[in-house]
């Protein structure tokens, strides 16, 4: 009678598939770069709210802002993206994507009725952002 196998058990595999994420983990317990800052606010084209769309946020280096970008998701005409994977201060290029617009109903939620979707509109801004992060508004 053999006292092991071969083969791995489904719990060895099961316990090497939930550790593994945590060997690539640093130790520091600090982040590294620039501190990030959160960031939110409403997109809005021609007044109506972006239900869904994109928006990538990138320092602008030839203004001498420098650090990480960003990539949010908008919905229901507002946007959020917390410290961890926030923005730093300063001057940026914005590309927004939008991919629908329509009215909101009073409880906040898209009126599909109202929606026109199939649309793509991109469009490019620079934009200082505040230096702490905040609110900040796109009408497109």
């Amino acid at each position: 009678m053999k006292c092991c196998s071969n083969k791995p058990s489904w719990s060895r595999l099961l316990s090497i598939v939930t550790l593994t994420p945590f060997l690539f983990l640093g130790c520091s317990g600090g982040r590294d770069g620039p501190e990030r800052f959160e960031l939110n606010g409403k997109v809005t084209v021609d007044g109506v709210p972006v239900l869904s769309g994109m928006l990538a946020i990138s320092p602008d280096t030839k203004k001498g802002n420098s650090g990480p970008g960003t990539t949010i998701i908008i919905g229901q005409g507002a946007y959020e993206v917390d410290s961890d994977k926030g923005v730093v201060g300063g001057p940026h290029i914005i590309q927004i994507t939008v991919y629908e617009v329509g009215q909101l109903t009073e409880k906040g939620q898209a009126d599909d009725d109202e929606a026109e979707s199939g649309t793509v509109y991109q469009k490019t801004l620079e934009v200082d952002l505040p230096e702490k992060g905040g609110t900040y508004d796109f009408k497109l």
